[in-house]
């Protein structure tokens, strides 16, 4: 028979591990923000969305990142494509946007003009503009509710077929035309091609003629057609030791000739020295 400390500290372990599920981070443009995978097949309309589990707040862009799809969901959306392959016949998109913004709560009560900044993380096929400050609301709240109707658990993916369900895709239901005319750009590219990473920032909430900021993030997003998801950083290679001792000599020598040169500086100190 269990004594009662044991049963409490078990008791106490097993609420610790409810209230972890329970407040496991869910999709959805809270203070933190997540940061999401969208795949549709615009052909048929189905729909897949997979969680990475990076948020805006946290997103730096400066380490890589890679996630093989391969669950229930990612194979029944497969199968709804021409050919079960991300190379098919059918036109498909995939993008990779998160939105957030800082007022707090539980959940948060964010609105596209009553938190200042709202962020938008996003891949683009361009180069990214300015936004007004109302065009980036809508965009933020087309996100928003995108999110609240999928609400994936973190790190976790959700696939809706075509049909009556086709309204909660990112393409089919309309989610992401609302988005590009906000932000200025196209957020979604063909697997296979790599995209670019956006980050707009609405400064103020005092009307259109406030302009956002916006920055682009060191790396880039792909989606191979192994349905490989990956984040990819440039690496910086470092010059080789023997060249750095090249450069170091000339820079020497340059030096050198430059102190010996007649009518420099250092000649006619020393030869106001020697007389």
């Amino acid at each position: 028979m269990l004594s009662k400390t044991k049963l409490q500290m078990l008791l106490g372990a097993a609420a610790l591990g409810a209230a972890g599920h329970a407040l496991a981070a869910t999709t959805n443009a809270g203070t933190g923000g997540t940061i999401w995978l969208t795949v549709d097949d615009v052909t048929t309309g189905s729909s897949y969305v997979f969680d990475t589990g990076l948020t805006v707040s946290s997103f730096t862009g400066t380490t890589g990142y890679s996630e093989t799809l391969s669950s229930g969901n990612w194979t029944s959306f497969l199968a709804t494509i021409d050919g079960d392959s991300l190379t098919s016949t059918d036109v498909l998109h995939y993008a990779v946007v998160g939105v957030t913004c800082p007022q707090a709560g539980s959940p948060p009560t964010c609105t596209p003009s009553g938190a200042s900044p709202n962020l938008l993380d996003f891949t683009g096929t361009g180069a990214q503009s300015n936004v007004a400050n109302t065009k980036a609301a809508n965009a933020w709240a087309a996100a928003n509710n995108f999110l609240t109707n999928r609400a994936n658990p973190a790190s976790s993916d959700s696939f809706e077929g075509a049909g009556s369900l086709a309204s909660l895709g990112w393409y089919a239901g309309g989610y992401d035309s609302t988005f590009n005319s906000g932000v200025g750009n196209t957020d979604w590219s063909t697997p296979g091609t790599a995209m670019a990473f956006f980050q707009t920032q609405n400064t103020s909430t005092s009307g259109a003629l406030t302009k956002g900021t916006y920055s682009t993030f060191a790396g880039t997003w792909d989606l191979s057609a192994a349905g490989v998801l990956t984040y990819t950083v440039p690496t910086v290679v470092p010059l080789p030791a023997p060249l750095l001792l090249l450069l170091s000599g000339l820079g020497l020598t340059g030096l050198v000739a430059r102190r010996g040169k007649p009518g420099s500086d250092e000649t006619r100190s020393g030869g106001a020295a020697a007389v």
